[in-house]
């Protein structure tokens, strides 16, 4: 192994210690909930990369902090996941929006 590639090495595990890692139910960033967004769609890395404009380095990265927040270990428990928690708020929002018209007729007697 050549000195620079030993340097470069060396530096990277230096930079990986020093960034916390990702925990389970921490909020995305912009730019994860950018690159799940894409997963949705069921874009492959590269695809991502090429839409969001990032290496697919990046956006490998962008997939494993997602992963990690999430709580999941692969990309389908990712959007599966993802999927699930719109439609909890999709009912929440049906549930709220029910009971507002049920409160509207009563004010009104219908």
């Amino acid at each position: 192994m050549t000195l620079i590639r030993s340097t470069a090495k060396t530096f990277e595990a230096v930079a990986n210690e020093a960034r916390p890692k990702p925990q389970p139910g921490q909020p995305l960033t912009k730019q994860e909930t950018l690159v799940l967004a894409e997963m949705n769609k069921g874009l492959s890395n590269k695809l991502i990369g090429v839409e969001l404009g990032l290496s697919e380095h990046t956006v490998k990265f962008h997939v494993a902090n997602v992963c990690a927040k999430l709580g999941v270990s692969t990309r389908i428990e990712a959007t599966a996941k993802s999927f699930n928690d719109e439609i909890a708020k999709l009912r929440g929002e049906i549930a709220r929006l029910d009971k507002e018209i049920v409160d509207l007729m009563e004010q009104r007697a219908w």
